[in-house]
């Protein structure tokens, strides 16, 4: 499982100056959008978004690509976000960064002063050592310590494509809307767990999608496409509101 932290959230964050001003703009959308970014600077590993990466930030958000843009602008504006020629980021979850790397360099350091260069004691080195216990008649028996041995697992690698086709042609209607979805728009994910991010975000109105007819969702889809306004920006929910106009 993929090795997670945390990193604190004042409790009365939302009436900060800065956040308030997010809310007034965006109401509770940019509230929440705000703290989306903030998790993905922090799982990054170096506080950053970049601007090349936000057409599938902005679709795990939940939001359109434009709308995630002009959101980020306006952090940078009043002060809560910074930006340069990296991207854009927050300084106090670069400090809690740097903090978190401290603190591990500094378990690095005492393990190794602990265990003499080892973060844990090495099972191998242990093999064939005794340890002495003492028995009811005080006498002393040696017992060899066992070396656990762990089973080797062949796991086969992730792949987008196969996980995709899987949706596809699985028998989870929701899924294959989702599925359909991500085709459609040509995103390609690199890991399992973005993948779920970006799914738990669309599976609610999957759902809802779920009990339409296939002939309502592409009649549905067909007018979407004749709206030169909506471009890319269409979600699932836009289908539904096409249906049930």
């Amino acid at each position: 499982m993929k090795e997670s932290f945390y990193f604190s959230h004042d409790y009365n964050a939302r009436n900060d100056d800065k956040i308030l001003e997010i809310r007034d703009k965006y109401k509770n959308d940019g509230y929440a959008v705000f703290f989306y970014c903030l998790e993905t600077m922090a799982e990054r590993g170096d506080g950053y978004l970049i601007p090349s990466l936000l057409g599938g930030l902005s679709l795990s958000y939940g939001v359109g690509k434009e709308w995630l843009l002009e959101f980020l602008e306006f952090c940078v504006k009043i002060g809560i976000l910074k930006k340069d020629d990296k991207g854009y980021y927050n300084s106090r979850m670069i400090d809690h960064i740097n903090f978190r790397a401290k603190l591990s360099q500094a378990g690095t350091e005492g393990a190794k002063k602990r265990w003499g260069g080892y973060s844990t004691p090495n099972a191998k080195e242990r093999k064939g050592k005794k340890r002495k216990y003492n028995t009811a008649d005080k006498s002393a028996e040696e017992f060899p310590l066992k070396e656990k041995k762990d089973t080797p697992v062949n796991k086969p690698a992730w792949d987008f494509n196969t996980t995709l086709n899987s949706w596809l042609t699985g028998k989870n209607k929701a899924y294959q809307l989702i599925g359909e979805f991500f085709k459609g728009k040509k995103l390609v994910f690199n890991t399992s767990e973005q993948m779920q991010v970006a799914a738990k975000r669309h599976l609610r109105a999957a759902m809802q999608l779920a009990v339409f007819t296939d002939e309502q969702i592409d009649e549905a889809m067909g007018k979407i496409k004749q709206n030169s306004t909506l471009k890319n920006e269409w979600t699932l929910e836009t289908i539904i509101k096409y249906i049930t106009k």
